[in-house]
């Protein structure tokens, strides 16, 4: 009995491997807000900051999405900050540490100083 139960689960488990390798139709239709994480690269948020930097160099360019995706953010200056704090944001949730830091990160993207505390 016992040398069937095994064999009976190695098939079971065999099955359920191969199984889950088939991707359904409807899988292929996801979007941005059914992602199990936040790929920086694939969602509006480059593309916003992309555009913003643009505006503020008063370049009027429209580019393709293979072209925002492939836009060397080295040319923005503290967007490697403020991409790790959005992704970070998005992928661990909000917490007094993520919305902390994206404060941090925003204000270093717009040349802003860093928030002061008063102590009462």
């Amino acid at each position: 009995m016992r040398k069937q139960n095994l064999d009976y689960v190695n098939y079971l488990l065999t099955a359920c491997y191969h199984e889950s390798w088939n991707v359904e139709e409807w899988e292929k239709e996801k979007c941005e807000d059914d992602m199990e994480y936040y790929d920086w690269d694939n969602n509006a948020s480059k593309k916003s900051l992309v555009n913003w930097h643009l505006r503020c160099n008063n370049q009027e360019i429209n580019l393709t999405d293979e072209e925002y995706k492939n836009y060397d953010m080295s040319k923005i200056s503290n967007a490697n900050g403020y991409k790790e704090a959005v992704s970070s944001l998005m992928n661990d949730g909000e917490n007094e540490d993520t919305v902390k830091n994206y404060g941090s990160a925003v204000r270093k993207l717009f040349g802003l100083p860093e928030r002061k505390f008063i102590q009462s």
